[in-house]
């Protein structure tokens, strides 16, 4: 067994260049820890100190860099070797002040790279490094340089593709304050069919009402995410509101099933030109939106979103006024969890959240914290 060296040196690390060819000379010892001391005796200096924890762990199922620098090379020697170690399923990444290059090849790494990882974490990485330049989210509205603004931009769809990934179904983002323009490229990529994605954490994001229009338009396409966290951000009743218009199982009234049999109609005879105009080389026409309806017991059903099961919305800007909607998201899903402060709602509204009631259990589906 090799020895590593006693100490970790982060430019040591950053500045060598550990190619595939290098990575392909390692013979496995079948034990993760030991398999990483051979290139890590190649660069030249000690193990990352969040590999060093896992020293006595053979298969490890997490590894968590939290609070500490992530070189490139580390992330190659990490996953070359989850090729192997399929026991790995949790990674994480806290506040790690990523530059831009190495942020690029974590993220082609997690979508392209074999591996067997389910659970993300990429958190409190609210901003990123240019030209050894820490540039935060949060205040690039003070950055008038627009070549500088493009490249900060970029960083964030980088972060906005790790959604598409068809491996990870548990995403958090928390604290990464990638903002209303962040998280609309996130909803946009989320349309992905290929995306396997069931759990999102956007806490403390600085999102406000502009960007819940996407994640509407989102929800109505996507169905496979099934909890949302919202917490910590800059939401109103406007957004609830919105929510409950393009979320739940409505019963359709026979005027509301006549109009949608007629704009199927139509959109049946558009898609037979298009399949001319498409033949022909010519624009195609766009395809009026059709909402999913299913007949269930000789009843016809109105399925806008009926995947999405959990929404968190603590400590936004939520007052009394939103109490209805709560209620109307409730009824719209009987699968439904919300989790929201207690602060805005009066004793009356919230002992009418926490009763049983003959028909619909509110009590064990809403929390509401203090």
């Amino acid at each position: 067994m090799l020895k590593s060296k006693k100490f970790w040196y982060f430019d040591i690390c950053k500045d060598f260049n550990l190619t595939n060819e290098i990575l392909s000379t390692a013979k496995s010892k079948g034990k993760f820890y030991e398999d990483t001391l051979y290139f890590y005796d190649l660069i030249g200096t000690g193990v990352h100190p969040s590999i060093k924890k896992l020293s006595k762990n053979a298969s490890p199922t997490t590894i968590n860099f939290d609070n500490i620098l992530v070189d490139i090379n580390t992330l190659k020697i990490i996953f070359h070797l989850l090729q192997n170690y399929k026991n790995v399923s949790n990674l994480k990444f806290s506040n790690n002040n990523f530059d831009k290059k190495t942020l690029e090849f974590l993220i082609n790494s997690v979508l392209n790279k074999d591996h067997s990882v389910t659970n993300l974490t990429y958190e409190w990485n609210d901003g990123i490094i240019i030209d050894n330049i820490k540039y935060s989210y949060k205040q690039i509205k003070d950055i008038d340089d627009d070549k500088l603004l493009q490249e900060i931009k970029l960083s964030k769809e980088l972060i906005s593709n790790l959604v598409k990934s068809n491996k990870i179904k548990v995403l958090c983002l928390r604290g990464n304050f990638l903002g209303d323009e962040g998280a609309k490229m996130i909803f946009e990529n989320l349309k992905a069919e290929n995306s396997e994605l069931s759990v999102l954490n956007l806490f403390n994001n600085s999102l406000t009402d502009e960007c819940i229009d996407s994640f509407c338009e989102m929800i109505l396409e996507n169905n496979k995410l099934e909890e949302i966290n919202f917490g910590k951000n800059y939401l109103t009743d406007k957004s609830i509101n919105t929510i409950g218009k393009n979320y739940g199982i409505f019963k359709m009234s026979e005027e509301e099933i006549e109009e949608y049999k007629k704009v199927d109609r139509e959109r049946q005879e558009l898609i037979k030109q298009n399949q001319k105009l498409k033949q022909a080389g010519k624009p195609e026409m766009e395809l009026p939106f059709l909402e999913k309806i299913k007949e269930i017991d000789g009843v016809t059903y109105k399925f806008k979103n009926d995947t999405l099961r959990c929404f968190n919305f603590i400590h936004n800007q939520l007052t009394s006024a939103s109490y209805d909607d709560i209620i109307f998201l409730l009824n719209a899903n009987k699968n439904c969890v919300i989790t929201t402060d207690g602060k805005p709602y009066s004793d009356e509204q919230k002992n009418t959240l926490k009763e049983v009631n003959a028909e619909i259990d509110y009590g064990n589906r809403i929390f509401l914290l203090k």
